[in-house]
């Protein structure tokens, strides 16, 4: 499995992929809510890259650069990991995983950003 870390600052989002050794044409981006950490969010983008599946977990907050908490969150975060996953690794096939508040956010990336195929909510 190949592993890459994003950063605010370079990348314009928080984040972690998890990708299977042979790639894959399919990806799902991770958003977990209510959670500080990165952690939670990259057991499931890993999980899914045992599948053979792509998966990119996307903090919400709490990581540098990022609000402290789940106010002020900006939407136009999503934008660069979408664009990195159609971009540099060449996947067509994009769907979005939230849990508890991520669901909200997955919601809102499938309908005002756009190319996913496939919007999977889990909440409480």
């Amino acid at each position: 499995m190949k592993h890459e870390n994003f950063n605010m600052k370079e990348h314009g989002f928080v984040g972690h992929l998890a990708e299977p050794d042979e790639g894959s044409e399919k990806a799902v981006t991770v958003i977990m809510g209510g959670e500080q950490s990165l952690l939670p969010g990259i057991k499931f983008a890993e999980r899914f890259a045992d599948y053979g599946v792509t998966g990119l977990a996307v903090s919400l907050f709490g990581a540098e650069g990022l609000p402290e908490g789940i106010a002020g969150i900006p939407l136009e975060m999503f934008i660069p990991a979408v664009d990195y996953l159609k971009k540099e690794k060449k996947i067509e096939h994009i769907s979005v995983y939230g849990q508890s508040m991520g669901s909200i956010f997955a919601v809102l990336v499938a309908q005002y950003i756009g190319g996913i195929e496939n919007l999977i909510m889990v909440s409480p």
